[in-house]
């Protein structure tokens, strides 16, 4: 059985990567957000994880299995591992956007720039008890905190999970910010399935090939995806504000 409080004192573990990220957009000038912005954003992120896990819960207990026992084609295996992998995407990429929404009520979002960094914050937060959990079951499991298999896991999750999170969050919360930028029906139309769609079928992706032989995979979409955070935080125009308190420029 997981302990609550071992959920919470493994998340403080978890919170030590995201503390330098925190000191990075504190320093970015190019943000302009107060510390105080900052917490505010990274605890709600942190509680999106946990409606994330209630929606979850809730899904897996009224889940109507679609297989039956000995199905073992390969299309019923791969809607077996999609039935459990899109949904979890599409709750958890729901959960980090309604902390972007709040960032853009509170008129925070002004730049692509801005946008995708809150998405990052966002991942951030929510990987902290993401992290906690796994930390906590994988002690539960009987192993010891001691081991090398321990740290083994903080070093992975750290490595590939918190960074994946990083990419879907980062993703969609640039792509809200280009639907704020845009004045078309069309255009905000496209950048709100982009937001949508792109970062639950990258999680979906990443999910899926961790359940199968095909769990190498998961090294290019994290790669790949860091790269293409970098570019669309570097590209010209990202940082240059398409609206200002008063109105758009």
């Amino acid at each position: 059985m997981i302990s609550y409080g071992a959920v919470f004192w493994l998340s403080l573990v978890a919170i030590v990567p995201v503390s330098f990220w925190l000191i990075f957009f504190q320093s970015n000038k190019k943000n302009n957000w107060s510390r105080s912005f900052l917490l505010t954003s990274f605890w709600l992120g942190v509680l999106s994880s946990l409606l994330a896990v209630f929606l979850e819960i809730y899904y897996f207990e009224k889940r109507v299995p679609l297989l039956t026992a000995g199905s073992q084609n390969g299309l019923e295996v791969v809607w077996g591992i999609l039935s459990g992998t899109l949904p979890i995407a599409g709750i958890e990429e729901f959960s980090k956007s309604l902390v972007v929404v709040w960032a853009i009520f509170r008129k925070k979002i002004l730049s692509l720039q801005n946008g995708l960094m809150m998405g990052v914050l966002a991942g951030l937060s929510f990987a902290v008890t993401e992290n906690g959990i796994y930390f906590a079951r994988f002690l539960a499991a009987g192993n010891d905190l001691i081991s090398g298999g321990f740290w083994q896991v903080v070093f992975l999750r750290f490595l590939f999970s918190t960074s994946a999170h990083i990419i879907y969050s980062g993703l969609l919360g640039y792509f809200l910010a280009e639907f704020l930028s845009k004045e078309t029906a069309e255009e905000k139309i496209s950048a709100f399935l982009k937001a949508t769609l792109i970062p639950i079928a990258i999680h979906t992706s990443f999910n899926s090939f961790l359940e199968t032989a095909w769990g190498w995979l998961i090294f290019p979409i994290v790669l790949g995806g860091l790269l293409v955070i970098f570019f669309l935080y570097s590209k010209k125009g990202s940082a240059t504000f398409f609206i200002r308190e008063g109105g758009r420029l």
